[in-house]
């Protein structure tokens, strides 16, 4: 498994995610209004002699439906409780990389938040 697959088991396990906010990975979908997505992203620099480019970069992104902004600030915080505080199988590390939210609205009005962290596999 990937580290975004630790994170999404992680997840539903927790109730973060589940029928009510399903979580993809690597595509946030236009099939729900609630929604939850985990994709890698780069442009950190690496560096080679701490070996801070083993580390993996991730973002968690979060859809409500247009004018829940609070539930998706909501969904949001419960998500940055979770990885600041749950431990997960087989992740050594996750650091968020903010304490706010990232937001905007997509093209249909919706809010979404993202969260941008760090993350380290222990297999």
């Amino acid at each position: 498994m990937s580290l975004l697959e630790y994170i999404r088991t992680a997840m539903i396990a927790a109730s973060i995610s589940g029928v009510s906010w399903p979580c993809f990975i690597g595509d946030c979908p236009d099939v729900d209004d609630y929604v939850m997505s985990l994709q890698f992203y780069g442009g950190a620099r690496g560096d080679t002699h701490l070996r801070e480019n083993k580390i993996q970069l991730f973002q968690v992104r979060v859809r409500a439906p247009k004018g829940e902004h609070a539930q998706c600030e909501a969904k949001w915080n419960a998500i940055l409780n979770f990885v600041e505080t749950t431990a997960i199988a087989n992740v050594a590390m996750i650091l968020p990389l903010s304490t706010g939210p990232i937001f905007w609205l997509d093209d249909k009005g919706r809010p979404n938040m993202s969260l941008n962290c760090r993350a380290t596999v222990t297999s």
